[in-house]
């Protein structure tokens, strides 16, 4: 399972703020990818507002059991118009806009990861659920600065 993290900035009236980047000129606010199997966290740098992971083995998962991850969304920096609003989008591929003329806009610029053996398929191509809500609390931890 990957798991994929897009946060989406949006004006007051809805339409969506993009950002010039290097390698996209329609970046969203922020992105973040984990395999979830190398979900496993390394202590002694994580601390509340960046979990930081180890990548030092692969933690397997088996179907039905449910994990907690902790996946750190790359940080940005911006101010936003009073009114506006943040979206965070979880998914198991790349971002990519929904709607009419967003094909080939993946949100992360050439990089994409649709390599036949590093994600081969059917192994990628499962259904998995995200738990959220009640004993399983998923949340966004967004900093924010005082004026």
């Amino acid at each position: 399972m990957d798991l994929f993290a897009t946060i989406c900035a949006f004006t007051p009236d809805g339409k969506e703020m993009t950002f010039f980047a290097a390698t996209e000129p329609a970046t969203p606010v922020s992105q973040r990818w984990l395999r979830v199997t190398q979900r496993k966290l390394d202590e002694a740098c994580s601390t509340d507002d960046q979990p930081m992971h180890a990548h030092s083995e692969q933690q397997p998962l088996t179907p039905g059991e449910i994990y907690e991850v902790d996946l750190e969304i790359w940080p940005a920096s911006l101010h936003l118009p009073k009114g506006s609003r943040l979206t965070l989008t979880v998914q198991g591929q790349d971002f990519a806009r929904p709607g009419p003329g967003s094909e080939g806009r993946r949100g992360s610029g050439p990089f994409t990861h649709t390599d036949g053996v590093d994600r081969a398929m059917p192994r990628y191509d499962n259904r998995h659920a995200i738990h959220s809500g009640g004993r399983y609390a998923s949340f966004l931890q967004p900093p924010v600065l005082p004026n």
